[in-house]
């Protein structure tokens, strides 16, 4: 777990995320998708700095379904809540 959460500039790459998801519409795994793998590129950084602290904050897992179903089964305001509760504790934790 720790790995994916002690990497430089993880919360920062956690927030933009949560920002991008709160604006995104219509939410389902189509278009997290779509939205996240723009991330990647406007970041400039590896789709795995993004989608594996991700996946550990939505899920308290680095395995396991697809993350974009993740989100969709879990929906919008449950997705980012999650993200902003790891970006928390990073905060709290771990960064600090």
């Amino acid at each position: 777990m720790q790995k994916y959460f002690t990497k430089e500039g993880v919360v920062d790459i956690l927030k933009k995320a949560a920002e991008t998801l709160k604006n995104l519409e219509p939410f389902n795994k189509f278009t997290a998708e779509e939205a996240y793998r723009k991330l990647v590129e406007e970041l400039g950084i590896s789709s795995s700095a993004l989608f594996h602290p991700t996946r550990l904050a939505i899920s308290g897992r680095t395995f396991g379904p697809g993350l974009f179903d993740i989100m969709e089964f879990l929906g919008k305001e449950k997705t980012v809540a999650r993200i902003e509760r790891a970006i928390k504790f990073i905060e709290e934790n771990i960064k600090g």
